[in-house]
C-alpha cells in the first residue's frame, strides 16, 4: 500500500497517478480505457474487459405430446438460462402456435425470427452487459401500486389490471434472466456490484411481487362484477387499504434494507391475518376476497422475512 496526492486539474476536475508497475502488468497503453467505481470511502478502478465473442446457446424444443403449461414452462425456462437461438419443433396443430406466440411475447428481447407449418426459430435480442436487476424492481413496484389503488377505488377494468399484470411478468422473467447471468459471470458480478445474497433477496422479492399481481386481479374481478354486498365491500375495502399500506411500508423497508422497521411490520401483519381469518360473517364472495387478502399477506410476509435475515 502507498500514498498518492490528489492533483487539481483544471477547474472540476482532480487527478491521482497509477502506479507504473501495475500499468505494466495489466499491459496498458496510453488511451486505455479504466473502470471507475465509486464507493462511499473508496475508488475502485479496474481494467475494461476485452470485448469477448458472444457465446451462442442453442436448444431445440420438441411440442409434441405437450399441453400448454408445459410449453410456456419449456420456453421461459430456455430465455431465464441464456438461450441465444431457439428451435420449436411443431407437430402440425394450429393452437400451438398461438400459444407459443403468446409466450414469446411475455419475455423481454425474444423474437421470433421464422416460421414454418414445422418449426418456429426465435432468437434473442438481450445485451446481458446491460442488464439492471435493480431497476426493474422499480419499475414492477410503481405498477402494482397503481393497481392496489384502482382495484379499490374500482377506477380501472380486470382487462385493464391484467395488461398491468403480464408487464410484471416480463419484467420478473428479465430481472431471472439477469440474476443467471450474474451467476455466470464473475466480471458480470464486478460489474454490477450485486453479491449472492443480493441476488437471491432481488429473486425471492420479484417472486412474492408477481404474486401480489395475481391476487390483486382476482380481488379485482369480484368487486367489479359487482358480487358482494355494500357492506361487506366497504369492510373489505377497510382492510385492503391497511394492506396496500403494510405493502407500500415494505417497499420502503426493501429499499432502504430497514431491518428494524420490517420488524414491526411483522406485528402489524399478524394483525391483519387474524382479522381475514377470525372473520365469521365470511361467506361466498366475501370469503373469497378474505382468503386473497391472506395470500397478499403471505407473500408480503416473505417479502419481509427477507429483509430481516
Amino acid at each position: 500500500m502507498e500514498y498518492r496526492k490528489l492533483i487539481e486539474f483544471g477547474k472540476g476536475s482532480y487527478i491521482v497517478s497509477i502506479p507504473k508497475r501495475w500499468i505494466k502488468k495489466q499491459n496498458l497503453k496510453k488511451g486505455a480505457l479504466l473502470l471507475i467505481e465509486t464507493k462511499e470511502d473508496s475508488v475502485i478502478i479496474r481494467t475494461k474487459p476485452e470485448n469477448k465473442e458472444k457465446i451462442i446457446r442453442k436448444a431445440t424444443i420438441i411440442t409434441a405430446n405437450m399441453d400448454p403449461i408445459e410449453i410456456k414452462n419449456r420456453i421461459t425456462s430456455e430465455y431465464i438460462n441464456g438461450v441465444n437461438n431457439l428451435t420449436i419443433i411443431l407437430d402440425g396443430k394450429k393452437n400451438k402456435y398461438l400459444i407459443i406466440e403468446k409466450v414469446i411475447q411475455e419475455l423481454i428481447a425474444f423474437e421470433i425470427m421464422d416460421q414454418t407449418q414445422t418449426q418456429i426459430v426465435v432468437k434473442d435480442f438481450l445485451n446481458v452487459e446491460n442488464i439492471d436487476v435493480e431497476t426493474p424492481i422499480n419499475k414492477i413496484d410503481m405498477i402494482l401500486r397503481t393497481m392496489f389503488q384502482d382495484s379499490i377505488e374500482k377506477t380501472a377494468t380486470y382487462e385493464e389490471l391484467n395488461t398491468r399484470d403480464k408487464q410484471v411478468n416480463r419484467l420478473r422473467y428479465l430481472v431471472f434472466r439477469g440474476i443467471k447471468e450474474l451467476q455466470k459471470s464473475v466480471e458480470l458480478r464486478k460489474i454490477s456490484n450485486i453479491s449472492n445474497e443480493r441476488s437471491l433477496q432481488i429473486w425471492k422479492t420479484v417472486s412474492n411481487l408477481e404474486q401480489l399481481g395475481d391476487r390483486i386481479k382476482v380481488i379485482a374481478k369480484i368487486f367489479e362484477n359487482n358480487e358482494i354486498s355494500k357492506k361487506d365491500e366497504k369492510e373489505l375495502k377497510i382492510i385492503y387499504e391497511k394492506i396496500k399500506k403494510i405493502y407500500l411500508d415494505t417497499m420502503n423497508c426493501f429499499y432502504k434494507n430497514d431491518k428494524e422497521k420490517a420488524h414491526k411490520l411483522t406485528k402489524i401483519e399478524l394483525d391483519i391475518l387474524k382479522i381475514c381469518e377470525n372473520d365469521e360473517s365470511s361467506a361466498g364472495n366475501k370469503e373469497k376476497i378474505l382468503n386473497e387478502f391472506i395470500l397478499l399477506m403471505r407473500s408480503l410476509h416473505q417479502i419481509i422475512k427477507m429483509i430481516i435475515y
